[in-house]
């Protein structure tokens, strides 16, 4: 009888262990899905900053203060048919993208570009150059 107790204890401790490895296994692969997405994003938008978004237009957009989006899954899908300076602007907390000048100087700007989206953190720092819009 005590060897049956033991056991059922033995085999409840090692299906507790297996459901949190799962449940583990599952939370790491929805992160890095999330990740990447971001990422993927974080490309997309320094590449039409970059090449699509006229220097004026941003520099008069972010000259004194950031320049916030609302980051949500569908915002890569709605980038294509959307210019990024009419995107929502209604952004919260932990789900924006935020468009900051580091250095204007005439030339070229410096921009950093940052995704925030439930934990992750993702920014790049770019240079936005006024012949950039012609290629």
């Amino acid at each position: 009888m005590i060897e049956v107790v033991i056991s059922l204890g033995i085999l409840g401790i090692c299906i507790i262990i297996l459901a949190n490895i799962v449940k583990g296994f599952i939370n790491s692969n929805e992160t890095r899905l999330i990740k990447y997405n971001v990422n993927e994003t974080l490309y997309a938008i320094c590449s039409e900053v970059k090449y699509n978004v006229a220097y004026e237009d941003i520099r008069d957009e972010i000259k004194n203060n950031k320049l916030t989006f609302l980051y949500n899954e569908e915002f890569l899908s709605l980038l294509p048919n959307t210019k990024l300076l009419f995107m929502n602007k209604n952004a919260k907390d932990d789900e924006k993208i935020e468009l900051e000048l580091i250095e204007d100087n005439g030339e070229y700007m410096k921009i950093n570009i940052k995704i925030i989206y439930k934990d992750i953190k993702e920014e790049q720092i770019i240079l936005k150059a006024p012949w950039m819009e012609y290629v």
